[in-house]
């Protein structure tokens, strides 16, 4: 469905013609209190003119429903409502386009389809639709500081081969991770080093080039995935030392699945090195299974690691 013949843009929003198109995707699953705090941490940034796009990632809670109740509540603010399904694609529900109001997109996916498969959506509808010039991914367990987009877009128009970027982070929680962007906070420029996949705004041209995230890995590496294709294309990944901040939570999502995520470190981590046969990405993947499951002698937790595993190597 090209959703650009069915809809008119609205410029207002976006701000005037010399200001940058950015388009902002929240994934949520089953989440809503979280979900309505980084909506709110956006709506209330003053120097970002962006258009938010909302995806439910098959949601079987009500949350996606009490997100809309707390959002018709606030005003000035309309929601534009789509159904997707893998099936038929995006399907048109409901258009509140009010130019008097700030119109949030909101996408409800009728099944949960991964981090990968659910931002794919989003980036999708937002590519389609809107044209924008760069795209943010914020899970939504994030809170934005007002200013944070806007740093991130100066630096990037400045610098062209910057394709992918990702501000300081906040962290609340201690989590393993590939990357230890974090040790960069006061470096004075740019670093390219592999970011955070919790906040990353992401040049439009990217896509064209890199393609989006591969939709086999539900969970966990598909940034690490993506970001070796963006770096294959010519393009640079940096941390951006900024003033302003994302705080987050961290591994929302992943606690409620329990063992579950085990599952998908397992599989995803061998259907990356299965992709990419990297040593580095080896001895990171065999030190996070010794320190996280192996030492702490979790049975139930090294059962769904290698069934992980076996699935991994067989898909």
């Amino acid at each position: 469905m090209d959703l650009s013949k069915n809809h008119s843009v609205q410029s207002e929003e976006f701000g005037s013609l010399n200001q940058k198109k950015i388009c902002v995707i929240i994934l949520y699953w089953n989440s809503f209190s979280d979900t309505k705090n980084c909506i709110d941490s956006l709506l209330m940034d003053s120097k970002a003119s962006h258009r938010i796009i909302l995806v439910n990632n098959g949601s079987d809670n009500g949350s996606s429903e009490l997100l809309h109740q707390w959002l018709e509540q606030q005003p000035g603010i309309s929601i534009n409502s789509i159904e997707y399904s893998l099936e038929k694609g995006f399907q048109k529900m409901l258009s509140s386009e009010d130019i008097s109001q700030r119109v949030i997109e909101s996408i409800n996916i009728d099944r949960n389809l991964g981090f990968a498969g659910g931002n794919n959506v989003g980036i999708e509808y937002a590519l389609d639709r809107f044209g924008p010039d760069y795209i943010v991914l914020a899970n939504n367990d994030t809170i934005i500081e007002s200013g944070v987009i806007s740093e991130l877009t100066k630096r990037m128009d400045i610098e062209r081969t910057i394709g992918v970027a990702g501000p300081t982070i906040i962290w609340t929680t201690r989590i393993s991770r590939l990357h230890k962007s974090d040790i960069y906070v006061n470096a004075a420029h740019p670093v390219d080093t592999d970011i955070s996949g919790c906040f990353m705004i992401i040049r439009k041209e990217v896509f064209d080039k890199a393609g989006r995230f591969d939709n086999d890995f539900f969970l966990y590496f598909e940034e690490t995935d993506f970001f070796r294709r963006v770096r294959k294309n010519c393009y640079r990944v940096v941390l951006i030392p900024t003033k302003t901040k994302v705080l987050h939570k961290s591994s929302g999502s992943i606690s409620m699945i329990g063992y579950k995520s085990l599952f998908h470190l397992g599989r995803s981590g061998m259907i990356y090195w299965r992709k990419n046969h990297s040593l580095e990405f080896f001895n990171f993947f065999t030190s996070v299974i010794i320190n996280s499951v192996i030492l702490r002698i979790d049975f139930k937790g090294i059962k769904s690691l290698l069934q992980g595993i076996i699935a991994g190597l067989e898909s």
